[in-house]
C-alpha cells in the first residue's frame, strides 16, 4: 500500500497533499502572498539609508544645484551668449522669449557683437546690437 505524505505549507502552516514533487505551497494564493511578503521585506531593507547611499544622495543634490546654476539665466556679470532673432522685437534664448526694450545708445564694449550674439546682463536682460547702426544696442527684457 502507498503511504500518503502531507507537507505543511510554509506560508499558512496548513498540511496539504502535494500534487507534484516540487510543490511548496498549498495554493496559488499562498504562493503569491509569500512572494509578496519577501518582496516587501527586500524593499524595506533597500529603502533603509546607508552611509554610502546618503553620500550619493548628497552628491546628486549638489550636482543638481550646479546644473541649475549653469542653466539659470540670472547672472552676476555679463556673459556672451548666442541668441536667435525671431522677429524685429523678439529674441529667443534657451527657450525663453525676450522683448525689445529701451534703446541703450552707442556704447563701446571693446568688441563687436555679430548678429546672433548678445550679452546676458545682470537683471536678466540681453544687450543686443541694432541691425542698422554700428555700436548701438537695445536691451531685451524677459517676457513673463
Amino acid at each position: 500500500m502507498r503511504k500518503i505524505i502531507t507537507t505543511p505549507c510554509p506560508h499558512c502552516q496548513q498540511p496539504f497533499l502535494p500534487r507534484r514533487r516540487n510543490q511548496r505551497y498549498c495554493s496559488d494564493e499562498c504562493r503569491v502572498e509569500a512572494n509578496n511578503a519577501v518582496a516587501k521585506e527586500r524593499y524595506a531593507t533597500a529603502k533603509q539609508s546607508t552611509p554610502q547611499l546618503e553620500a550619493l544622495r548628497q552628491q546628486v543634490q549638489y550636482l543638481k544645484q550646479q546644473l541649475a546654476a549653469l542653466t539659470n539665466p540670472v547672472v552676476d556679470q555679463p556673459v556672451v551668449i548666442r541668441v536667435v532673432k525671431e522677429s524685429k522685437d523678439i529674441l529667443l534664448y534657451e527657450g525663453r522669449r525676450y522683448k525689445r526694450g529701451p534703446f541703450v545708445g552707442r556704447i563701446d564694449l571693446g568688441v563687436r557683437l555679430d548678429p546672433g550674439v548678445g550679452l546676458l546682463m545682470p537683471g536678466n536682460t540681453i544687450l543686443y546690437p541694432d541691425d542698422s547702426a554700428r555700436n548701438t544696442h537695445f536691451n531685451y527684457l524677459l517676457q513673463p
